[in-house]
């Protein structure tokens, strides 16, 4: 059981073997203790150390995968589609914010390199996010912020109804623009690709 549980899911192994162990040198009591205590901090981990996806279309289709899992997808031109695998929250934000700046500085290296069109919108997926903390509402703000200085657009995909409620009491939407939020990722996708063509763009 123990190695099929392994293969299947490493760190509820760890959290059995924990259980497993500590109930056979201290008592049931402790063992119970300490592997729920070791559940919550595999949970906080992975809630504080997302994965930032970048995600490339698959040739002929309408499908966005993730560019580094999927070597045949390709990277759209005009715009960077992310997608965060947990919730923005305090926890996971200067994660979230690292991963995002790493990805667009390499965007950034790349485009010079290649002769690229120019980066005109950021796309994010809040599919993850059910709900938004003040901190994710304020690095938004920011983030928003950064990009316009650098003419880029931030465009939000597939938000809760939650989170549309939280950012416009925040005065979020109105800062955006309500064609910045979009209900899903491909309402956002054709949304920046008809912009960019109407600009002239090549995507």
């Amino acid at each position: 059981e123990g190695a099929r549980l392994f293969r299947v899911s490493p760190s509820d192994f760890l959290v059995w073997l924990t259980a497993f162990l500590t109930v056979a040198l201290v008592g049931v009591e402790w063992g119970i203790c300490a592997s729920a205590a070791l559940s919550v901090a595999i949970m906080l981990a992975r809630v504080s150390f997302p994965a930032v996806l970048r995600l490339g279309r698959l040739p002929g289709t309408n499908y966005f995968r993730p560019l580094r899992q999927y070597r045949g997808a390709l990277a759209p031109r005009g715009y960077i589609l992310f997608s965060i695998a947990a919730p923005v929250c305090f926890a996971s934000i200067e994660h979230i914010r690292t991963g995002l700046k790493a990805e667009l500085d390499a965007q950034e290296v790349a485009a010079e390199k290649d002769e690229e069109e120019p980066l005109q919108f950021v796309v994010l997926d809040l599919s993850a996010s059910p709900t938004f903390d003040a901190a994710a509402v304020q690095w938004i703000d920011e983030t928003r912020d950064e990009l316009e200085g650098q003419g880029i657009s931030l465009v939000l995909a597939n938000p809760s109804q939650q989170v549309l409620h939280i950012m416009k009491r925040a005065g979020l939407v109105h800062k955006l623009g309500v064609q910045n939020i979009q209900a899903d990722v491909m309402d956002a996708i054709l949304y920046v690709e008809e912009t960019l063509r109407s600009r002239g763009c090549m995507v």
